[in-house]
């Protein structure tokens, strides 16, 4: 190439780059549209994507996700339903948008050591040309290069910060680890990905997961070592590395189920291509990682960590107005929004202390105590209550949706069934017939009972709030599931038949028949038994 084609090309690049876009370097290889780009000490810098949340609750920031895997899997992978939350509101049009960002790579040697020690036997200068994530530090020393990443922004660079609409400054803005669910939701790809999606095992397409992670089958044929951030495809989100290469740490404390039981080290997602391969790298995974080992801060060589940028909750005077607002449109006697309150409002807990202040202002000061556990203990009970609840409607769901579908299969039977009892020439081959079509019509009744009984345990056990709720879950998780589109048209039409019984509160059979034919069977379509 002479030289004047090589200055063609370097301004044609640099035209195409110019657009708002940074140029690609160690820090940033693959620039997007959207990155939000923090500086750090000596040029260094670290590059953001934002996760948006999608539907969420007005105001709140916050929407009930699914984590976990089914199938089977690890008892610790139980598909749970949790919450959470957005940092910050862009309040496009007008409109709710909440957003956290979340690092769009790994974090790497240059960036760590721009404002950590160098350890033994590597100089700074080298390693500030370092794209190879950070490994072989502790969870303190994570601490530790946050604490210096806050003041140094809080002191060199607090524009740079993000922050919601409307907020006067960023001081309330910081970065930190992604808790669990933070994690894997962008990991799945946020509200922004298609239902459908979101409940894929892999954010990928079947066995695309090598094609956009580092995972274990890659190495097996040389020395096991982690890779420069940023070397395979995006992730749908534009984040790179998020599953295999090192596995990251988080702000949470691993407890056998996400949201419960005994709290142990912390938890560790993504995977590690020295030892998870593509069939372990998902969303899901999650491992417990020690805090300490023989008395000493626990490190490996495959555990790295990417930040986050959260905010605070109560980060103004109108942040705490505009939830004030929420809890006075949304909570009923005191209640709790994110909650059911169980034993009395908060009101009425204050009330019973006024009344026994009044009574006896010693007898209040030495129960109190035994008061403030009393109540605590009763709203985490309803807590645990909520989410039986929401669990059991699920599992009611689910039946209901199974006898209509059993019903459905009645009724291609019987289509089957009837031509044999009209055209057999056979005597004994149309008794079998019709005793077939007798005992089918008869599995049909029973699916129908079942079907009523269903309707009617979701009005009589469950809000309405909450089966619709698990209504829509219910069919994301057939979505999922590639359950087929009757099963999904059904669990629709178990949302139109539910609506009508609260008004009606009576089985209408025939009508529930009829609406399944409309629903799943064309004109003049020929079909036999399933």
């Amino acid at each position: 190439m002479n030289r004047a084609s090589l200055v063609m090309l370097v301004w044609a690049a640099a035209v195409l780059l110019g657009g708002g876009a940074a140029w690609a370097d160690i820090h940033d290889p693959h620039p997007q549209a959207g990155d939000l780009s923090l500086p750090l000490p000596d040029g260094a810098r670290m590059v953001f994507r934002p996760v948006h949340l999608g539907r969420s609750m007005e105001g709140l920031g916050t929407r009930m996700v699914w984590v976990g895997r089914g199938e089977g899997d690890i008892f610790y992978q139980t598909p749970t339903q949790v919450e959470i939350s957005g940092a910050f509101n862009l309040a496009r049009a007008g409109s709710e948008d909440w957003v956290y960002y979340l690092g769009k790579y790994e974090v790497t040697e240059a960036q760590f050591y721009s404002l950590m020690p160098p350890p033994p036997r590597r100089s700074r200068s080298e390693l500030m040309k370092s794209a190879q994530p950070v490994t072989g530090v502790s969870w303190f020393q994570a601490q530790e290069f946050l604490k210096l990443y806050n003041q140094w922004l809080a002191a060199n660079a607090p524009d740079k910060l993000p922050r919601s609409a409307g907020a006067a400054d960023a001081g309330a803005t910081y970065l930190r680890l992604p808790d669990e669910v933070e994690w894997e939701f962008a990991a799945r790809g946020g509200g922004l990905i298609e239902p459908s999606q979101y409940f894929q095992r892999t954010p990928y397409g079947p066995n695309q997961t090598v094609v956009h992670e580092w995972c274990f089958p890659e190495v097996v044929r040389a020395p096991p070592r982690v890779r420069a951030v940023g070397l395979k495809k995006p992730h749908p989100l534009g984040f790179y590395d998020l599953l295999g290469n090192v596995a990251e740490m988080t702000s949470s404390l691993f407890r056998v189920e996400y949201t419960a039981g005994r709290s142990g080290g912390y938890a560790l997602r993504g995977g590690s291509t020295m030892k998870d391969g593509a069939e372990q790298c998902l969303p899901s995974l999650r491992a417990e990682m020690p805090l300490y080992k023989n008395g000493k801060p626990f490190t490996r060589n495959d555990v790295g960590l990417r930040l986050v940028i959260a905010s605070l909750a109560t980060a103004s005077r109108q942040d705490v107005a505009r939830l004030k607002q929420i809890y006075e449109r949304y909570g009923q006697g005191g209640q709790p929004v994110f909650g059911v309150s169980l034993g009395g409002s908060q009101a009425g807990w204050q009330q019973l202390r006024d009344t026994l202040g009044r009574v006896s202002p010693q007898a209040l000061k030495a129960v109190d105590p035994q008061l403030d556990q009393l109540e605590a203990k009763l709203r985490q009970a309803a807590t645990k209550m909520r989410k039986v609840e929401s669990d059991s409607a699920l599992v009611t769901i689910r039946t209901a949706v199974y006898c209509l579908y059993a019903t459905y299969k009645t009724m291609l039977n019987e289509m089957y069934l009837k031509p044999i009892v009209q055209m057999s020439q056979s005597s004994e081959r149309r008794r079998r017939a019709q005793q077939n079509l007798h005992d089918n019509q008869v599995a049909r009744e029973e699916s129908l009972e079942q079907y009523f009984a269903q309707l009617d345990l979701m009005d009589r056990l469950y809000s309405r709030e909450v089966v619709l709720g698990q209504l829509e879950e219910h069919r994301k998780l057939l979505v999922n599931q590639a359950a087929g589109p009757q099963k999904v048209k059904i669990n629709q039409l178990l949302g139109r038949h539910y609506q009508s019984y609260l008004k009606a509160k009576q089985a209408d059979k025939a009508a529930w028949v009829g609406d399944l034919r409309q629903a799943l069977f064309v004109p003049n379509q020929a079909s036999g038994p399933r």
